[in-house]
């Protein structure tokens, strides 16, 4: 049974020993060469006002977390006979 032309062009490929090259030095050359771009402060903006707003629930929340950790408690403090 005969190879197709593919597999024969594969078997090829996987039989050649391609020379090496090196391109660290061009490489390295061409990004000494690029100037670094402006910076865009959008995104800065929007982490920063994330935060506040991150802040600011954090602390309209917080005087809840109480009932967070006891959700009974507003129900068993009407049994236990104590005035308030």
């Amino acid at each position: 049974m005969g190879r197709s032309p593919f597999e024969q062009l594969a078997a090829s490929a996987r039989a050649d020993q391609p020379a090496p090259l090196d391109v660290r030095g061009g490489v390295l050359a061409a990004l000494a060469r690029r100037r670094a771009a402006p910076r865009d402060r959008t995104l800065a903006l929007c982490a920063v006002a994330s935060l506040a707003a991150a802040a600011a629930v954090t602390l309209a929340v917080l005087p809840e977390l109480s009932a967070l950790q006891d959700p009974l408690a507003g129900l068993f403090s009407a049994l236990d006979g104590v005035p308030r």
